[in-house]
């Protein structure tokens, strides 16, 4: 859902929302990157640097990957766009539940995507590991968020390597969308994607560092497929604001510190609000969300919380459920979903 277009049409200010479809980190933007933007404010009258060359170094640096295997962009969506559009898969295989952001993405370029079912059990949801091996096999071409979105399911990075060993010797593309890693203790596939020709590790600022409206992504791959990659990308499309901002944040330590004590906490309060209630189930993910099933007899609270300002992805059925991704927030907006949930439980 477009937020800017339901406040318009329902003549109510966006502060009135409550928006639970975007998992940013709750604590904003790092103070370092504040302060990175506020003085390249200065610059606004000079064009970016187009080769990207600070961030690019500092990547360099902190992974020990070479500087020609990183593609920045608008985003990691905008990189996910630039592989397919120059490999043109006719389908593509993805983890059911698919996220509405992926779903939406191969819908404008017109791609098909085949389904691989997570497995459920009491604990959550995993990734069926073999039945992943077999499909990068075929030399199929798999798009895979690890961690996953909307469930939360990791992929270990033994299994990631095999995975990619496996789309070497079939000849199929891997994209592995990390997105949500670094709220996870989770080992990136990083390293292995810029030693392969057919897999492509993206990374995002819009999340975990809280520069959703910079827009600012990159892709690690190897040269050669970066180099590809760059031929149909437009130079310098990454502004001087989101270059400054995105190196200072990675380099505050105490920022990542803080976020991951904060989502702890807030964690912890709303799982233990929401435990027992009738007609849910919860379970805890390795990201900064807690993953809701709603039982036949509530999938309609969608749309009640909705009437009631929280706007929630409704996501896709599986395991006889409806499920919603429920991101944290500060303390007074993850008070706020719990009670009007509670509430709304309690009317039947």
């Amino acid at each position: 859902m477009n937020l800017y277009d339901y406040a318009e049409e329902k003549h109510i200010s966006l502060r009135r929302l409550l928006d639970l479809t975007l998992c940013t980190n709750p604590l904003g933007p790092s103070n370092k990157a504040r302060t990175a933007m506020r003085k390249v404010v200065r610059e606004v009258g000079v064009f970016p640097d187009d080769k990207e060359r600070y961030l690019r170094r500092f990547l360099s640096r902190k992974t020990s990957i070479s500087e020609d295997s990183f593609l920045f962009g608008h985003g990691s969506s905008h990189i996910l766009s630039l592989c397919l559009q120059t490999f043109k898969p006719q389908s593509v295989k993805v983890l059911r539940p698919l996220s509405l952001y992926h779903a939406a993405l191969l819908g404008r370029l017109g791609i098909r995507y085949g389904e691989l079912t997570l497995v459920y059990s009491k604990n959550g949801f995993a990734a069926d590991t073999e039945e992943l091996l077999s499909e990068a096999s075929t030399g199929a071409t798999m798009l895979l968020m690890n961690p996953h979105d909307p469930s939360g399911a990791t992929i270990p990075l033994e299994a990631m390597n095999e995975l990619m060993d496996a789309a070497d010797r079939s000849g199929g593309m891997l994209i592995v969308d990390e997105a949500y890693i670094e709220y996870a203790d989770l080992q990136s596939a990083a390293d292995r994607a810029a030693r392969s020709s057919c897999c492509l590790v993206l990374r995002s600022f819009s999340l975990f560092h809280a520069l959703a409206g910079l827009r600012i992504g990159y892709g690690i791959g190897h040269p050669s497929l970066i180099a590809r990659l760059s031929d149909i990308s437009v130079p310098g499309c990454v502004n001087s604001m989101a270059l400054a901002a995105a190196r200072a944040s990675l380099g505050d330590a105490a920022y990542c510190r803080r976020t991951r004590e904060y989502i702890a906490a807030e964690k912890t309060y709303v799982l233990g609000k929401l435990k027992g209630l009738a007609g849910l189930v919860v379970h805890d993910t390795p990201c900064n969300f807690v993953l809701v099933g709603l039982e036949d007899g509530n999938r309609d609270l969608v749309g009640m919380l909705l009437n009631s300002g929280i706007v929630v992805d409704p996501l896709q059925e599986a395991e006889g459920k409806r499920w919603i991704r429920v991101p944290m927030q500060r303390r007074p907006q993850n008070a706020r979903f719990v009670k009007t949930l509670r509430f709304l439980l309690s009317r039947g």
